[in-house]
Order: C-alpha cells, then sequence, then structure tokens
C-alpha cells in the first residue's frame, strides 16, 4: 500500500513474519560462497528450494528473489574495501534489500535502448539520472534499506547494451558519499503478482565512481539468471 502524504509503502504484516523466518534460516545465502558468509551449496539447490517457497507465495519469495540477485552482483563486481563487507553483511541478514532497475517505458526486452544516463562531474561521480518502471520490490516497510543496482549510460558511451553501466544507488543514506535518494513515483498494477509492490522510481543521484567502478566494465554489463535468480522462477 502507498501513502500518498508521507510516500511510504507498506506491505502485508503477515510477511513479515515469513521474512524474519526466511533470513534467520539463512536460505537467502544457501549458494552464496562461505567466504562472504553463506552455506555454499550448490546453485541448483537453492533453486529447488525457492521453487517450493514461489509455490506458496510468489509475492512473498520476489523480497528475497530480488535481494539475492542485487547481492550477487555485489559481491562479484564491487572493488573489496569497508563498503562491499557492509553491503554484503546487511544483505544477507535481510537487514538490507534489493532490486533489479532495468526496464524503462522504451526499453523492457530492448534494454539497449535505455534512455537513462550518468552524467560526469568534477568532483570524480557520476549524477546519474533515471526513470525506471515495473521495479519488483522497489519499496517496501521491511528494509531498512534498499540497494538498487541502476542500469544507465555514461554520457558519450556507445549506444546499445555495449555502451551500459549498473550503478549501485542505496534508498538511505549509508555514508557521507552515499547520500539519501529522493524517490518519487507511484505503484504499479501487476496482475499476476499483486503484493510485491511494483513501482515507478525516479532517480536524480550523484554516486562516486571511484567506490563502484561504474559498477560493471562495459564488457560484463550483462543480466543473467545466475545474477539475477528471480528471472527463471517468475518465467
Amino acid at each position: 500500500r502507498f501513502n500518498p502524504e508521507t510516500k511510504e509503502v507498506t506491505i502485508p504484516e503477515q510477511m513479515k513474519p515469513g521474512l524474519d523466518a526466511y533470513f534467520e534460516a539463512g536460505f537467502l545465502g544457501l549458494a552464496v560462497d562461505q567466504k562472504y558468509g553463506g552455506m555454499g551449496m550448490p546453485v541448483a539447490l537453492h533453486f529447488a528450494v525457492t521453487d517450493y517457497f514461489s509455490s506458496a507465495s510468489l509475492a512473498f519469495m520476489m523480497f528475497p528473489m530480488l535481494s539475492i540477485g542485487a547481492f550477487n552482483m555485489y559481491t562479484n563486481f564491487l572493488p573489496d574495501g569497508k563498503l562491499k563487507d557492509l553491503v554484503i553483511e546487511k544483505m544477507l541478514s535481510g537487514e538490507w534489500g534489493g532490486t533489479m532497475c532495468l526496464t524503462e517505458s522504451d526499453a523492457g526486452s530492448d534494454v539497449g535502448a535505455l534512455k537513462s544516463k550518468a552524467k560526469s562531474k568534477d568532483d570524480d561521480s557520476y549524477l546519474v539520472t533515471v526513470q525506471k518502471i515495473f521495479i519488483s520490490a522497489g519499496d517496501n516497510d521491511y528494509f531498512k534499506n534498499i540497494m538498487h543496482p541502476v542500469l544507465a549510460r555514461i554520457e558519450g558511451d556507445p549506444l546499445g547494451t555495449k555502451g551500459i553501466s549498473i550503478f549501485m544507488v542505496p534508498k538511505i543514506k549509508i555514508n557521507e558519499k552515499y547520500g539519501e535518494n529522493k524517490m518519487t513515483g507511484k505503484l504499479q498494477s501487476c496482475p499476476e503478482n499483486h503484493l510485491s509492490s511494483q513501482r515507478i522510481i525516479l532517480f536524480k543521484k550523484r554516486i562516486p565512481v571511484k567506490d563502484i567502478r561504474a559498477i560493471l566494465p562495459k564488457s560484463k554489463a550483462k543480466i543473467t539468471p545466475h545474477d539475477h535468480p528471480e528471472l527463471l522462477p517468475v518465467e
């Protein structure tokens, strides 16, 4: 539910004890490398377990499935350091969540057609200006913060998928460099999944490049089922 006065999104209270139990049992880290605090199980086991939960409630599972997709991207491509350690710790525990900010009104399956842009600033940062749609788990009152992976094109980079970069954009300030993102937009109705809190999100955010390397090298800017396992059960 979206409150237009406070701009806050709430999910059913009945979901929260289930999410608590899911994260406390360590299911999010089932196939995560043990060096990051996961169980190190085969990815196939993760998908098998996810299928059971999704059969019970896909809307419920959209929150952890979007989180593990973003988590995998950050563990693979964030540079080592305090920021990466913080993101891993908070997301694996379920305190922070994640999304996949890919789709735009003119760019869905044709992701290379996106219009989102990132402009280089003089202080070694990018100003990211974005409007994304159909962002499942895009906002809620369960996670204390949401680490959005946002696809955008740096000014001057090639058209198509080769020119896409992915930025980590937090909902709430995590340090002096990563300020709060003032999100605007509204909830969207999803006929197949009424409770996944899909949202239109508008970002206008200054991102420190040296912390995230913008976050993927151009040759790595691909969305795969391993990066975002929520794609498999949904499809």
